[in-house]
């Protein structure tokens, strides 16, 4: 046996993983791309522990480079399964990454963070030795910078990954992280596709005579070409900087003369500072989209354990095909995808299938947006919105006012927030001293505020309320020393608990400000904003009479004590709002929910105002999500979470927003 399986527990043995369909394993070297696959893992004694985040590898000791695959066990299904369905037997379905996971895995920090201009050589060298690689090695046997000058670069709170994707634009490079045997760790490849490099010692071709299955290897009939124009253009109009109007017009003759009519497009970097750095870029974004993209979809059947390794993603491998046009003789080509999975129910094969493309300036059709600018700074722009309170509504009473008035406190009017016991009604069969006791009716009071917006402007990114601290005449059992929700709502509400919630804040006795996106207002409309109790009155508690400071009141009703069964509540402050404003160049938005339903089900929320650059973050439940707890969008603007959040979970983004 030469096949073996490691995870998190250590050694997983060969028979836990089924021969044949136990596994396909893929890995990519594609702009960092990252690569999903699927294993299966039998626990016949139910006495395994899959963990999330922990590594996985599976290495093949008959090859000369034993690594079959690097990389990171994500979500796992539990369940019965074939010749697993008594006892405590059952199988993990496993979503495993690829090892390009690491290069969002530590967020980087610190004043060296802030990069001058320099060169994408320097700036990675800069990386290599910042301590922020997470796992991967400082090794750079395998990075050949181009010299591209770069512009400066605040990383700060960013990843490799965006440093990697800066120096990439410019450079026309592709990058990818690697496990290599003689380092011993994970390495970042960084070099143009063009390069000779990191070449297979193998080759494929479909000519007979050719093939030997130790150095040749025949494809499968199906392989085919895909020869894709889409990215190929004869001019840009490439803007830089901050304004519409600063921008370079390049063009490439090249191309005008081989499709024989203009084709044309816009690109922008507002990370660029000068028309003579457009220029350079936009020239290496030409040379990149002068050709068509060729990529060959090829399996390999019948690899030997020898030899399986011998063919990795990120390597180029000559190919021939006699039926492709270009590749008629051998022809190099580099590795995008590689997956590997057991060739029948054997050991001793393998069938590789592989996605090939032809190694141009820029090597893939992947484009990343550059990484973000220094921050903006966010101010309020001095005016109020005018807000209206709305009726209280509440859980009990069908959203009336609070049927109980205050009376007694010499306060008819007083609209209340809080979780509220009263319905002290006679009950002589509880034993009660007095006679009577009482049930809590579950009251649930939420203040809810209204405001009307006419168009917002560019730069508004979302809106700031001011809440004043609570009067203490009107602070009433537990509701001093609890939390309140906050959140928003783009319709009017018809029952409690409607509102988006953004956060909690305890702001009673100090009074608080707190922030929502521009998403939770209605644009040229009415938006509601909500502070709601952020717990609840007993249910169905039973009450003494005797031990009820007021009465039929109830006992959160008391000022002087009260607040049994969790009850309590104050009056509606006074709450101001000013819209939120990004001034200077664009910056980091302040933490703000998502538009996306929290449900249990769904998974994506799209980020209003995020101007695609940089690594979005999320915050769930008060706690910043790792980076391979989600997966982002930069053009469609939208982050996919790994699990979905429940109901009543809070979620919030934290993203670059432009003005």
């Amino acid at each position: 046996m030469t096949l073996f399986y490691y995870g998190s527990s250590g050694d997983l043995n060969t028979n836990r993983i089924r021969l044949g369909t136990g596994f396909s394993l893929t890995e990519a070297a594609e702009a960092g791309v990252l690569a999903m696959s699927r294993v299966g893992v039998d626990d016949p004694a139910g006495n395994l522990n899959i963990v999330g985040h922990h590594s996985f590898r599976a290495t093949e000791t008959a090859c000369s480079w034993p690594t079959l695959f690097r990389g990171y066990f994500a979500d796992r299904t539990i369940k019965r399964a074939e010749s697993m369905l008594t006892g405590a037997a059952r199988r993990w379905d496993c979503t495993v990454y690829d090892i390009n996971a690491a290069l969002q895995f530590e967020v980087i920090r610190g004043t060296s963070a802030q990069r001058p201009a320099e060169t994408d050589t320097e700036r990675l060298e800069w990386l290599l030795g910042s301590g922020f690689l997470g796992p991967i090695s400082s090794d750079d046997g395998a990075i050949f910078g181009a010299d591209e000058e770069l512009d400066k670069q605040d990383y700060r709170g960013m990843t490799a990954a965006d440093v990697l994707s800066d120096c990439g634009q410019a450079s026309g490079c592709n990058y990818f992280v690697a496990w290599d045997e003689t380092v011993g760790a994970p390495i970042i490849h960084y070099y143009l596709p063009t390069r000779a490099f990191n070449s297979s010692t193998l080759r494929i071709s479909n000519v007979l005579g050719d093939v030997d299955g130790l150095t040749v290897f025949a494809p499968d009939k199906d392989a085919e070409l895909l020869r894709d124009p889409s990215l190929v253009y004869s001019g840009v109009l490439y803007q830089y900087g901050d304004r519409a109007s600063a921008f370079v017009y390049e063009t490439n003759p090249t191309v005008l003369a081989a499709i024989g009519h203009k084709r044309e497009t816009t690109h922008a970097d507002p990370s660029l500072s000068s028309a003579a750095k457009a220029t350079r870029k936009a020239t290496v974004w030409l040379s990149e989209s002068e050709d068509e993209t060729d990529v060959i979809s090829v399996v390999l059947h019948k690899v030997p354990t020898s030899q399986v390794n011998l063919i990795r993603a990120g390597q180029r491998i000559e190919v021939k095909f006699t039926h492709l046009p270009g590749y008629e003789a051998y022809t190099w080509m580099r590795v995008q995808r590689r997956t590997v999975a057991q060739d029948g129910d054997t050991q001793e094969y393998y069938a590789l299938t592989l996605q090939l493309s032809n190694p141009k300036q820029g090597g893939s059709g992947v484009r990343h947006k550059p990484g973000r600018h220094p921050d903006g700074t966010v101010t309020t722009d001095g005016s109020s919105i005018t807000l209206t309170q709305r009726e209280m509504l509440n859980r009990f009473d069908g959203f009336a006012l609070d049927p109980l008035s205050d009376i007694q406190y010499g306060n008819p009017v007083t609209k209340r927030i809080g979780s509220w016991v009263y319905h002290n009604l006679p009950y002589t069969t509880t034993g009660c001293p007095i006679g009577a006791g009482g049930w809590s009716g579950i009251a649930e009071y939420e203040g809810w505020y209204e405001f009307t917006t006419g168009a917002l402007a560019d730069n508004v990114i979302g809106v700031r309320f001011t809440i004043d601290p609570a009067n203490p005449t009107f602070i009433y059992g537990n509701a001093e020393d609890q939390p309140y929700f906050y959140g928003w709502r783009a319709a009017q509400p018809t029952d409690v608990g409607q509102y988006v919630p953004v956060g909690t804040v305890d702001w009673v006795s100090a009074g608080a400000v707190v922030d929502l996106p521009r998403s939770a207002i209605q644009e040229g409309g009415t938006s509601y904003f909500c502070l709601a109790p952020g717990w609840r009155a007993a249910a169905e508690a039973f009450f003494c009479a005797q031990d009820l400071a007021d009465g039929t009141a109830g006992p959160a009703g008391s000022l002087s004590s009260g607040g049994e069964g969790n009850s309590g509540n104050l009056r509606m402050p006074t709450v101001t709002a000013t819209y939120l404003i990004m001034s200077g160049s664009s910056g980091l938005s302040p933490w703000t929910p998502g538009d996306g339903a929290i449900d249990g089900v769904n998974r994506t929320f799209t980020l209003t105002g995020w101007d695609g650059t940089g690594a979005p973050q999320v915050k769930i439940n008060g706690l910043v999500a790792d980076g391979t707890d989600y997966e982002y969008s930069d053009t469609a603007l939208t982050v996919t979470l790994r699990v979905a959040p429940q109901e009543g979970d809070q979620v919030t983004f934290r993203y670059q927003a432009g003005t």
